[in-house]
């Protein structure tokens, strides 16, 4: 019954752990088509910055006007700074919007197995407890039987003239008849602590597995998100500040 059901809520873990990444390889999939096409966007606009910047070298930005060429050449680099703020908030958004839908399906599906999980888990603990139910009765019924034999044992002994062989203990009951009573129920009560503390054991440590399992899945995709925002954070940032380096140049000399 234990490895029945072990077998069951393992198929039901592989089948979750499937599901959670074919999720991941959806999300990485569109994740790395939309910075495929913001390292191409990019790359042009970085390209086009630094041949606007080359233009405008030599050229006197100090001045209140600027001749035709020179207007040219800046308003091409403001559009072209417009154009990679405008590439960087999309490409943000979107990849944010990615990352927040696969976390958001992971938490359902983390809540979906979990439910699951624990119905199986109680499914078998109930399938237990019936177990133990059928093993306190077998204890019960062996201490009636180990009674009625001891004390037919004892009378036999004694009939035959044998009581002296008798061990110790049950000498006592030639005397007094509650001792072989006395004796299997002692025997019967530390029979049945030990059938309590192994069910308590499994129950406590079942709904542990459980537990520590949902919590460490939970865990682990609040770790993975964060690691992922901060990635695209610093992924987006690095191209920022080397784009941003690119205009260092003009920038100090004026607003661009």
């Amino acid at each position: 019954m234990g490895l029945e059901q072990q077998e069951k809520r393992q198929a039901e873990i592989e089948l979750y752990n499937r599901c959670i990444r074919d999720e991941r390889k959806k999300a990485q999939l569109m994740g790395q088509t939309i910075i495929n096409n913001f390292l191409e966007s990019y790359t042009k606009l970085y390209k086009l910055a630094k041949e606007i910047v080359a233009g405008l070298k030599g050229r006197d930005l100090t001045s209140k006007t600027y001749n035709a060429e020179t207007e040219k050449l800046l308003d091409e680099l403001n559009l072209c700074k417009s154009g990679f703020n405008s590439l960087f908030e999309d490409t943000w958004h979107t990849l944010m919007g990615i990352e927040m839908q696969l976390f958001e399906r992971t938490e359902e599906g983390n809540s979906t197995f979990e439910n699951t999980i624990k119905e199986m888990t109680n499914e078998f603990i109930e399938m237990a407890q019936g177990q133990f139910v059928l093993l306190r009765e077998a204890e019960m019924n062996f201490s009636d039987a180990l009674v009625d034999t001891v004390q037919q044992f004892v009378t036999l002994k004694a009939a035959s003239g044998q009581a002296d062989q008798l061990p110790d203990a049950l000498k006592e009951s030639l005397d007094d008849k509650d001792v072989i009573s006395n004796m299997a129920a002692g025997m019967r009560d530390q029979h049945m602590q030990q059938i309590d503390a192994r069910e308590d054991k499994l129950i406590t440590r079942s709904r542990n597995w459980v537990k520590e399992l949902c919590d460490d899945l939970q865990n682990s995709e609040i770790k993975r998100n964060r690691a992922k925002v901060l990635e695209i954070t610093y992924f987006l940032d690095q191209h920022r500040q080397s784009f941003m380096s690119a205009l260092d140049e003009v920038a100090s000399k004026l607003e661009v």
